[in-house]
Parts: C-alpha cells; structure tokens; sequence
C-alpha cells in the first residue's frame, strides 16, 4: 500500500472552501471500490466547480489512455484509444501542476480534443495523479464558456485530485491483492476452486446454469513443437478470447492444463449453443507468437441443469459431452444428454418439449405451422442502396407463443414436424409478389433437402408456383462444417433447380473459409457480429480470402446483421457488395418495402465509395493489417519486401521482426531513404536506400509471394483534415490485395532496388 498522500508545497484554500470540499469528497472517500471511486470522484469535483462536465481517464506510457468516469461527456468507457503527443492529455501527464485552459480555441500549447470542441467545450482545468508504475490518472473539468480560473479555485481543484486520486490508488492496490489471490496466475481467470465455488453458489440458489466445458485441440503440439512458453502465451490468448466472447457477468475459469470451464446463467438452449460456437470460432483465430503464426481449435461439452443436479453432476456430465465432442472431431460441440424423469413431466399424457419453459403441445405445433407468416427483410446494394433481394423470416401466428422463428423450429424438431413447417413456408416464400429482376433468399435444412421424398415435395411445389422466381438457397456455416458431404449433395440438388447458394453466417469459424472453394457459393453472406469484436488479425484474414474466392469466380459478398453503424465499417472492410440488418428496417411484406433505401450511416460513403478496393484504417488496425500479411510469409521458399513512406525510420520492433522473418525466408528486403542510417543489428535482412523522391517512397507497400500464395498491402496516410475521427489519431486509405499479378508487380517494383 501507498502511503498517505503529500500535502507539501500545497496552496491553502479559503476557510470557507472547506465546507463544500468536504462534503464533496465524502461518497469519494467512502467509496467501496475503485470503480465506484472513478465515478464519485467526476461527479463530485465537477459539480465542486461549477462545470458543465467532467472526465476521468487512465493514461498510459504508451500514448494509449482509457476513460473511467464522466459526467455529461459523450466519452465510451473503459475503450482504450490513442492519443497524439501534442494532445492535451499529453500535455496534461508531463504537467506536475493543475492545467488551466482559459479559452481553449486560442490554446497554443497543446491541440484541444476534437471530443471536446464537438461539445461546444471553451475553457479547462486538468490535473494528473499517480495510479501506478507508468501510469496516470488524470482528473478535467470543463466548461462550455471561456473562463480564467482563480487562485482559490485552484488550490480547491488541486487538494480534491490529490485526495481523490490517492483514494482511487488504494482501492486499486487492495482490490488488486483480493482479485490476484483468487486468479489463475498465467490467464487471470478464475482459479479452479472459486469457478467450482460460483457455480456452487449457483444450483443452491435454486438457479439453472448451463456448463460449458472447453478443451483446446492439439494443444500438446505446441508445447512439443515450440515451447512451453509458447503454450503460455496461448493459453494467456484463449483465455482473453473465452473472455471476450462470453456475457458480462458469467463465469470463466481454468481447471488446470488446457482445459477451461465457463458457467452461463441461463438456460436457453440455443443461446447457449451459439456462445459455444462463438467460444470455439474465437480460439480459432491465428495467434501470433514472436514471429510465428500458430492456430488451436477447441472442444466443447454443455450440459444444462435438470432436476437433481448439484455442481459436481453438472461437471461431469459437461465433462463427459466434452470427451464425445473429441471423438467427433476438433472443434465440435456435443451437448450432454437431458434425461426425461417421470416426475418433471405433467399428470396429462400429452407430448411434451423440453425446449422451452412451458410446455407444449403437438397442436400448438400444428395450429402454428398453418397459421404462420413469411416476412422478407431488405438485403440492399451496399453503394446506392437499391433494393436487390428479399431475404424472407418465417414467424408464427401473431401473438402465439410460437411467434418467435426460433422458438417455433425449435418445437417442430421437437414434435417432428419440421418437415411440414418447411414446406409450408417455402409455399408461402414462392407466392410472394417479388418483383422481377430481384432475388428471393430462403433458407433450407441440408438435412430435409437432401431427403428424396421431401426434396420431390420442395420440388413439386417449386413447380406449381411456375418457377418464375431467382431463388438464393442459403445454408449455414456451422452446417457447411458439420456436414460437408451432405452440404455438397445439398449443392447439387439446390443447383438442379436453377437456384443459386448461399453460405451464411461466415466469420464464425476458419473451416468455412476453406469450405468456400468446395461448395462454391454464388453468394457469401458474412455475419459482420461475428467480426466486430475480433480482433483485426482475424477479421483481414476474412476479407483475404473472400477477395481470393472472388477472383476464382463471380460473387457478391453480403454484410448480414448490419445492425449498429461499426457495423458498417466492418461491412465496409469485408468489400460488401450488398447490406442486410435492423439498420436498414424490420421485416415487412415484400410490397411495404421501397425500391430503393435510404442508406442512413454518415460513414456509408467512407466505406462503400467509388474506389471499392480501397478503405480506411487506423494507424493501430493497420498495424494489425500488417502483421496478417507479414505472417503470411512462413516457408523458406517465401519473399516478403516492404517499402517504408518518407521519412519513417525504421523501429526496432519492426527490424526484430524482420530479423526473424529473414531466419526461415528465401528473402526478406526493406527500402526506404532512411534504412541504411538504423545503427543496430539487421541480421539477414536486405536493405535498399532510395531517395526521398522516388515513386516507392509515398505509400507503405508490403509484398509477400510464394509458389502458392500472394498478398500485398498497400497504404497512405489521409490528411488530417480529410479524417473524420481525428481522436483515433492518424488514417490511411490502404488496398489489401490477393491478385497474383498484381502481387507480383509490387514486389517487381520494389526488387528492382535490390
């Protein structure tokens, strides 16, 4: 622990200050936890001034700062986020006393905040604490009118942010001790034994959780093949990732080894099944381990609470699916079996379902499948936002318990009557008055479609309608990787009747990218949910390979749930064609749907513009960008080289890099007009000095071929006026290009310096 804070060279505060400073630094001082401390602390000191708002943020040594606290501040939370060294936060760390800006749009010692300007913000007061090793807190005021501040509300503002700050590093240092004591040292989840203790907790609460048992596949390999150290660094990684991908709030711990538990607080089954599949596609993605690139799977047992169950039969029954998902294969899912005792079920001998809460009959099942309704969504040209297909959603009767798609499948399965809900629908889908010219999507079971007699159905009833439709048939990506056999049956039968295919749902797990050139889909649909959060690595590795795909055939890519405007820009570096979610409308008749939409995000143009090929990163995903392509180069047999822009030196951490590339490639160069004047050790690399003026120097090019691969990138730095988020520091417009001559001509270009 810290000690109490120092008071020397303090500035005494009037007598009458006192009053009001104590009072406003009470709920600080009683504060129960660092957290709760963030959020007094703003919320007191900035109504002690008399400001309009207040932040506080966490800054680190690395240029990179988070917000803890704010009040009335258009600021994300706990989001780390750069910031320029000529930033006020900049300034405000390297400043030891309180910071007054007066009227900010005359500042000339530090650049205000584009945030702040935006909020009409005129005048500050700032002041930094200490949190830790390399690590500052930093408290600001603010108001919306130019204002000096006074030699009292200085010494009032600077004593508050030595108390307050001081409160906040206690809390840090004690809840730090407590949570460590009960962390895995390696991954910082739970330990084994607090896991088992919450899920205790749990079942004698009376609660229903459902548990997931996650084991890595081929673990061992890389402790054999690399190092334990390298089986760290992955388990830290999967960790992070199971983390990530979970609800806030559930239970994520490590039994020992390679094996993990997460303990969901629900139990609706297909919820449950789709964090699993999300578990499974985040462990998936590459890892990047001091210049290799290695990749894991995982399995997956869930077992969900039934009647009698306590922590120790959950476990083991989790355990047991987890063993069978093994055996099924790396990366799979078995759900532990949910025995039926006779006591659960009701007196009257009815059917019942274990899908849902209540119960349900065979005629509810009926009674929905002939009342039920085929809606279409918009899916919509991601340029001009013309309408160019309808997507169609099967409800149940409105106001039924079966109105919910989900729901209403889950109990047909469960009745089996899915097989009429199916061709009940696909009846309702073909009689929709779709306009000509625009596709229809439906979605079809690879298990019902390749079933003779129902495919004769599907068939004749394709028929009836006069065949006048262009039908899109879209599969799922978790089928394409279950069953890719009865996925390639499903493609020739879809394919017999005119029809096009559709992969839906990509992003989620690798194997369905490889999938692409086996089923050959006329349509991709990519799950931009499924990307948002991943990390950027992951999400280029996406767009890589749709962009290769695409070269081997014609395709259009489109962006499903498209629901927030991140969305779009994720849309937008996966090269959409077409867009398709709640941001663009609820599902509707075909009729009650314009022709053309209106296409609502701001940033629509940024993403979608004229130069399709080329789009917008920040300096931190383009970093990320590059180390995809950079990892790409992994044989003996490979060349990578690299132009730098004008005037970049060259960075240690780049020239490690390289240093290691150049161990197991044929070749590995570096140009730039400043390359030859780096004063460490460059090992095997090849360097080439070109002048400042030369045609290689404006861009960031990076080339990487081998006999069968090609990939290359491409970037500049926008002008800061023409970046419309400047508090994300530095853009550049960048190509990520997979076209093998086009690959080649890069890396000719710059070889020719060599």
């Amino acid at each position: 622990m810290t000690g109490a804070p120092n008071f020397s060279g303090q500035t005494a505060i009037p007598i009458e200050q006192y009053d009001s400073l104590t009072a406003a630094l009470q709920p600080v001082l009683s504060a129960a936890t660092e957290h709760v401390a963030w959020k007094h602390t703003v919320n007191s000191l900035t109504r002690l001034m008399g400001a309009d708002s207040g932040l506080g943020m966490e800054v680190y040594s690395n240029s990179r700062a988070q917000a803890r606290a704010s009040h009335s501040m258009p600021m994300r939370l706990d989001e780390p986020f750069p910031f320029a060294p000529d930033s006020q936060a900049a300034y405000v760390v390297d400043s030891e006393q309180v910071v007054v800006s007066a009227c900010m749009e005359s500042e000339t010692r530090f650049v205000p905040g584009s945030i702040l300007l935006r909020s009409g913000i005129r005048s500050s007061m700032s002041q930094r604490f200490e949190l830790g090793t390399d690590t500052w807190g930093t408290l600001g005021v603010f108001w919306t009118e130019p204002r000096p501040a006074t030699q009292a509300e200085l010494a009032t503002f600077a004593l508050f942010v030595r108390l307050a700050g001081w409160t906040i590093r206690q809390l840090r240092e004690h809840d730090s001790l407590e949570h460590q004591a009960k962390r895995d040292t390696l991954t910082r989840v739970w330990t084994r034994a607090i896991a088992l203790e919450k899920l205790s907790e749990l079942v004698d609460s009376g609660q229903a959780p459902t548990v997931l048992m996650v084991d890595l596949d081929r673990f061992k390999n890389i402790n054999d093949e690399i190092g334990h150290w390298a089986g760290d660094a992955v388990l830290s990684t999967v960790a992070s990732r199971i983390n990530r991908t979970v609800p806030v709030g559930q239970i994520v711990g490590r039994l020992g080894g390679d094996e993990f538990i997460v303990v969901l607080n629900g139990d609706e089954h297909h919820e449950n099944l789709r964090i699993a599949s999300a578990i499974i596609g985040a462990v998936e993605e590459s890892i990047s381990l001091d210049h290799r690139v290695v990749s894991v799977s995982a399995s997956v047992g869930m077992a969900e609470t039934i009647p009698g169950d306590d922590s120790a039969s959950l476990i083991r029954r989790a355990d047991q699916a987890m063993y069978a998902a093994k055996k099924a294969g790396r990366g799979q899912i078995q759900v532990a079996e949910k025995p039926v005792h006779a006591s659960t079920l009701p007196p009257t001998p009815k059917i019942v379902s274990l899908h849902s809460e209540d119960y349900c009959d065979l005629s509810l099942v009926e009674d929905a499948i002939a009342g039920l309704r085929v809606l279409t969504v918009p899916v919509v040209s991601a340029s001009t936002g013309e309408l160019d297909a309808y997507q169609t959603v099967v409800r149940g009767p409105r106001g039924s318990r079966l109105e919910d798609s989900a729901t209403l499948y889950a109990e047909a399965a469960t009745f089996g009557r899915l097989a009429e809900l199916e061709l009940a629908a696909k009846q309702q889908a073909f009689a929709l008055p779709v306009p000509p010219g625009k596709s229809l999507v439906i979605s079809v079971d690879p298990l019902l479609i390749t079933d003779t007699d129902w495919f004769d159905q599907l068939h004749s009833i394709w028929k009836a309608s006069g065949e006048t439709q262009q039908i899109v048939a879209a599969i799922t990506e978790d089928a394409a990787v279950r069953s890719p056999g009865r996925i390639l049956a499903a493609a020739e039968r879809i394919r017999s009747l005119g029809w096009k295919l559709s992969i839906e749902g990509v992003g989620g797990r690798k194997q369905a990218l490889t999938a692409l050139r086996l089923f050959r889909p006329e349509v991709v649909s990519v799950d931009v949910t499924l990307l948002h959060k991943r990390n950027v690595g992951h999400r280029f590795h996406v767009s890589a390979t749709i962009a290769a795909y695409r070269q081997s055939q014609p395709i259009k890519v489109v962006a499903q749930r498209v629901d927030t405007e991140a969305h779009v820009t994720v849309a937008g570096q996966i090269d959409a064609d077409l867009i398709q979610g709640r941001l663009l409308g609820r599902p509707a008749p075909p009729t009650d749907l314009p022709s053309v939409l209106e296409l609502p995000s701001e940033s629509w143009p940024q993403c979608f513009g004229s130069d399709k090929a080329a789009r917008v990163a920040t300096e931190t995903e383009l970093s990320s960008i590059r180390r995809y392509v950079e990892s790409e180069a992994f044989t003996s047999d490979s060349i990578i080289v690299t132009s730098l822009p004008a005037q970049e030196p060259l960075a240690d951490e780049m020239v490690s890099q390289y240093v290691a590339l150049a161990r197991r490639c044929g070749f590995v160069g570096l140009v730039g007009d400043s390359v030859a004047t780096y004063p460490g050790q460059t090992g095997d690399i090849r360097l080439a000095e070109i002048a400042s003026d030369d045609s290689q120097i404006g861009q960031w090019k990076i080339a990487v071929i081998s006999p069968t691969k090609s990939i290359a990138l491409v970037a500049q730095m926008l002008p800061p006026q023409s970046s419309s988020h400047q508090s994300l520091g530095p853009q550049y417009r960048y190509q990520l290009l997979t076209d093998p001559e086009e690959v080649v001509g890069i890396a000719q270009d710059l070889l020719r310096h060599f």
